[in-house]
């Protein structure tokens, strides 16, 4: 597991303290998010903004621009249907909400009444050692397995949230290995297409970025051995077909700096935060891989690395835009 999702009651905040011990321990670059739930009527921004303007009602401004960075930071909008209830209270439910899909953990207010996987949320200022591993403890490398189905899903969180979704691989060549052959980043890019569709995130933004396979007109050509135009006209041909119209796709191809970096970045970043990968985007069941997390200033540090109008590690080899056609 990538992303840990923990639920937390509103009437569980006691004091400003707990503001920070949200701002510390949740977020996509600690593995830790907090469901909106209830998502509609009362919602859970509004329950918490409520419950500390009630302790603290010299403070609205201070809480609630707090929240705002909170909700952009920390929060998955994964309960979309969950709706507020006045006749049975938050721990109802969460409670129905984990029958119908699994919260890791749940945060109650209810010092002393909280039973797996209910932990009291005045406990995660100190965790004591009964307390998971992940509540515990800080997470900065988590693993996956390679299966595109596995991998993707635990990456849901990182990728329905974000606005684009960035893929940087050097080695993520999406030409077949052969006619006969499917190549292994076919199965990422097709799965990822269908992955899109099914998360109704047609209209994201999918920026590709990867090495140039490089051109010796000595040899024959090949995915190995082809001029970059030819290169992304042929990948294209193959992806535009997975994708939704609604999504606007680009390709770009790096070649090495002349000062001698080398590109070997594996990485899926978007506007939330961002993963590095120790090994490629390539698909390979029955394989793990590490994945590590990224905070968001990492993640964009990283990003700039590969900015078309700026390139500053490697050079600029060939760019296309496009749309899907499905």
């Amino acid at each position: 597991m990538i992303y840990y999702e923990i639920a937390v009651d509103p009437d569980s905040f006691q004091d400003l303290k707990d503001l920070g011990l949200l701002e510390k321990m949740f977020g996509f670059e600690h593995g830790r998010l907090i469901p909106f739930l209830p998502s509609k009527g009362k919602d859970w921004h509004s329950q918490v903004k409520q419950r500390l303007t009630d302790i603290h009602p010299g403070k609205s401004k201070e809480i609630e621009l707090r929240l705002v960075q909170i909700m952009d930071r920390c929060v998955w909008r994964s309960r979309g249907t969950s709706k507020y209830d006045p006749a049975n209270s938050w721990r109802s439910l969460a409670g129905r909400e984990h029958s119908i899909r699994e919260f890791a953990a749940i945060l109650c207010s209810e010092e002393g009444l909280c039973s797996h996987p209910e932990y009291s949320y005045q406990g995660m200022h100190s965790p004591p050692a009964e307390y998971p591993d992940f509540l515990r403890k800080p997470i900065h490398v988590a693993e996956s397995l390679k299966s595109p189905d596995v991998f993707l899903e635990n990456l849901r969180p990182l990728i329905t949230s974000g606005k684009k979704i960035t893929l940087i691989d050097a080695y993520l060549n999406p030409l077949p290995d052969d006619e006969h052959q499917t190549s292994v980043w076919l199965m990422t890019l097709k799965k990822l297409a269908t992955f899109l569709i099914e998360s109704n995130r047609k209209t994201i933004d999918v920026d590709i970025h990867t090495k140039s396979p490089g051109y010796d007109t000595t040899k024959p050509i090949s995915r190995e051995n082809i001029e970059t135009e030819d290169f992304l006209n042929r990948s294209i041909r193959l992806i535009e077909g997975w994708f939704p119209k609604e999504t606007t796709l680009s390709l770009t191809s790096w070649s090495e700096h002349h000062k001698g970096q080398r590109f070997h970045a594996r990485y899926i970043i978007t506007n939330k935060a961002g993963v590095a990968l120790d090994y490629g985007l390539d698909m390979r069941p029955g394989q793990r891989t590490d994945v590590s997390l990224l905070p968001l200033d990492k993640a964009m540090q990283r990003l700039g690395e590969f900015d078309r109008e700026n390139p500053s590690l490697f050079e600029l080899d060939g760019h296309k835009t496009f749309n899907g056609t499905r």
